[in-house]
């Protein structure tokens, strides 16, 4: 199962790159946008900087990168930020990684 993860990953992710201190590191994942009907979706949130992005995206990753929640993850001009992580296990051993995001920058 894990080999059969990882060769989905491979073929049909997207390249993505996450910034390190070490450096930046590519790989292959998916990085999908979502939309929520949930409240907190509808009503407009600000900061000091203006508002609050509402982008948020699913993401499925190898477990070889070492992502980790904060990390900073580009495709193209997007730049969304890793705010949830959790490893899939599949019969005791990593099989990848799922995750919540939400894009930076904005207005």
């Amino acid at each position: 199962m894990v080999r059969s993860v990882e060769k989905v990953l491979k073929r049909y992710g997207s390249q993505l790159t996450v910034q390190k201190d070490e450096g930046n590191l590519e790989f292959r994942g998916f990085l999908q946008h979502f939309r929520s009907k949930s409240k907190d979706y509808t009503q407009h949130t600000f900061s000091y900087l203006g508002q609050i992005p509402k982008g948020q995206y699913v993401l499925l990753a190898p477990v070889l990168p070492g992502l980790q929640v904060g990390d900073v993850l580009m495709q193209g001009q997007l730049q969304v930020e890793v705010r949830r992580l959790e490893t899939v296990e599949y019969c005791g051993q990593p099989a990848y990684l799922w995750g919540l995001c939400v894009k930076k920058g904005g207005v």
